[in-house]
């Protein structure tokens, strides 16, 4: 999704920048390199490819058409979610977000705001790309990974064990929130990928929506972002077979 940070969790996780890193301007173009994942003498070259997050972009949609058409897929997907705190680049888009909750008669708060952008917004573009990945990952079963990078966690790490509950897929379908039943449906139709939910903390930019709309990291520290940073690199590993 636009805004929610996936060019800063990627540069992360490739050692390009640190927690001083401060947001720039939406990205545009996709973004590529080539990497190497190492552990233990044992290595494997990878491309990483980060794509805008606009899904009318031409960009965009040129670059999904190589990377998930005529048998392409990706080997592994890291798809980037924020619990709603979602950087809207657009004024436009800040303002519908604010008559929708006008037209309901909800408050204007950071809870609305958040569960606005999360249940709507961030719903539909986890929904196109498990769209294109189970076209993409018909019987790949256990050849294909899937992390859900949950970002800025920093912003509400009081309530991750809430957050958990929202993006981790429970024991009961019956529990199931919107987004898990996305989810589910994909694991079970792909054959059940390798599968992670990992929440990570890239920088300490604030969420600032509007006036009185605002969200900053309270006492999260570096110590802690490096560890959910060194979490999500081991996880990468073990999907690419280094334990």
């Amino acid at each position: 999704m636009s805004g929610a940070g996936k060019t800063v969790v990627s540069g992360m996780l490739q050692g390009l920048i640190d927690s001083r890193y401060k947001k720039t301007d939406q990205s545009e173009d996709t973004e590529r390199r080539k990497v190497k994942i190492a552990s233990g003498g044992n290595s494997v070259r990878a491309r990483v490819y980060v794509l805008p997050g606009d899904p009318y972009s031409r960009e965009r949609q040129r670059w999904v058409g190589r990377l998930f058409k005529r048998g392409i897929y990706p080997a592994g997907v890291v798809h980037v979610v924020d619990w709603g705190m979602a950087e809207m680049w657009d004024p436009g888009g800040r303002q519908e977000v604010l008559n929708t909750l006008h037209g309901q008669d909800r408050q204007t708060n950071l809870t609305s705001v958040r569960d606005e952008i999360r249940a709507n917004l961030e719903l539909a573009d986890f929904r196109r790309t498990t769209n294109l990945l189970r076209s993409a990952w018909a019987d790949k079963g256990d050849e294909v990974w899937l992390i859900i990078a949950v970002t800025k966690c920093d912003l509400y790490w009081p309530q991750i064990s809430d957050v958990g509950k929202y993006y981790v897929p429970g024991a009961d379908p019956a529990a199931d929130t919107d987004f898990t039943q996305l989810t589910r449906a994909l694991l079970e139709q792909v054959q059940y990928p390798k599968f992670a939910v990992h929440p990570i903390s890239c920088a300490s930019d604030p969420f600032g929506f509007s006036e009185g709309v605002y969200a900053a990291s309270g006492s999260f520290n570096d110590n802690w972002r490096a560890a959910l940073i060194s979490r999500m690199l081991k996880t990468i590993g073990e999907f690419n077979g280094f334990q």
